[in-house]
């Protein structure tokens, strides 16, 4: 009877189920995810917080115009436009746009055409008046960039050129005064946008007077004699070169019949096209003349000198600096030895 309890009992404990390891328990698929799904969402918010903070950042150094500030612009170019529209000198009806780009960057334009005859004082007296009466108030000087376009003919130059009427009125008077100074002599005068100020003197016999009068902004002057075209350009304070340009034109003409050449008051330089051939590119006998018109650089206002050759062999140019009243050659190697043959051949003439 024993045995057969003993029996029963190893036959219950041979067939009996283990239980789980309670102390290492197994992750929840569940858990897991509501994990990843946390890890995200923090990334999502950190992402957006960075965002919003570039975007205030970006915001506060690049400021974007607003509705005040447009209707502030369009304000004065109406104010403006009202007063130019009852002077009698005014043939057209003012035309007024504005724009407002940032808070800092606002402006009023104002299109005009005047009476044919009008004189530069007049004109200049105009824009004056038109600051004053669309710029100043009781509160202080407006800061916003005016402009008005103006056209009309006056001592046989057409004139067709946006003036700046936020200076101070004795600026205005002045600068206006400048950039007018070849009215009755010059052909054109025209400017635009961001244009500089261009002055066209059509084809003379000899150089124009005003060629080298300093102009109230940056400006180029053009004109064409004995064939070849001359452009001189100012600096930013309206200076020109001052170089011999008769003799200069009358040397070039020894070597080409037509040509081009160009003046930058900044740095001082002159450049030279059509004095070279072109099988043989530019020799040096061709070149000599003008070179020798130009022998105290200093005294013409010059820095350097450059002579273009229509042979592409070691560039197209051939560049004389000045040294004290005197050209050098610029480059070493081969360039430096045809510069040099140009100046002793100039020295022979």
């Amino acid at each position: 009877m024993d045995e057969s309890i003993d029996s029963d009992q190893t036959g219950s404990h041979a067939h009996a189920v283990p239980e789980p390891d309670r102390a290492s328990p197994q992750r929840s698929p569940n858990r897991l995810f509501r994990g990843c799904l946390v890890l995200i969402v923090a990334v999502i918010v950190s992402m957006a917080g960075i965002w919003m903070l570039f975007v205030r950042i970006d915001a506060s150094l690049h400021p974007q115009a607003g509705p005040a500030d447009r209707a502030y612009a369009r304000q004065v170019a109406q104010e403006a436009a009202d007063h130019l529209g009852h002077n009698p000198l005014v043939t057209s009806a003012p035309s007024a746009s504005s724009e407002a780009a940032t808070p800092s960057d606002i402006s009023a334009h104002v299109n005009i055409s005047l009476k044919d005859g009008t004189s530069v004082q007049e004109a200049a007296d105009l824009l004056a008046s038109t600051h004053e009466a669309a710029l100043h108030t009781k509160d202080g000087t407006r800061k916003i960039t005016l402009t008005v376009s103006m056209s009309w003919t006056l001592g046989g130059t057409s004139i067709a050129a946006d003036f700046d009427a936020s200076r101070a009125t004795t600026d205005i008077i002045s600068t206006t005064t400048r950039d007018l100074t070849p009215v009755g002599e010059a052909r054109t005068i025209r400017q635009g946008g961001s244009s500089l100020l261009g002055i066209d003197y059509g084809e003379v016999g000899s150089p124009p007077a005003s060629l080298t009068s300093p102009s109230g902004s940056r400006t180029w002057k053009s004109f064409t004699m004995a064939g070849w075209q001359v452009t001189s350009t100012s600096n930013k304070t309206g200076q020109f070169a001052t170089p011999p340009m008769e003799q200069i034109i009358a040397a070039a003409t020894q070597t080409s019949a037509t040509g081009s050449i160009t003046f930058e008051a900044d740095p001082g330089s002159m450049s030279v096209t059509g004095l070279a051939t072109d099988d043989g590119g530019l020799a040096p006998e061709a070149a000599a003349p003008v070179v020798h018109a130009l022998s105290d650089c200093h005294a013409a206002g010059l820095t350097q000198l450059n002579l273009n050759t229509t042979t592409g062999r070691h560039g197209p140019w051939r560049t004389l600096v000045c040294q004290g009243r005197t050209w050098t050659p610029k480059d070493d190697g081969v360039k430096g030895q045809q510069e040099a043959a140009i100046l002793n051949k100039a020295a022979e003439l």
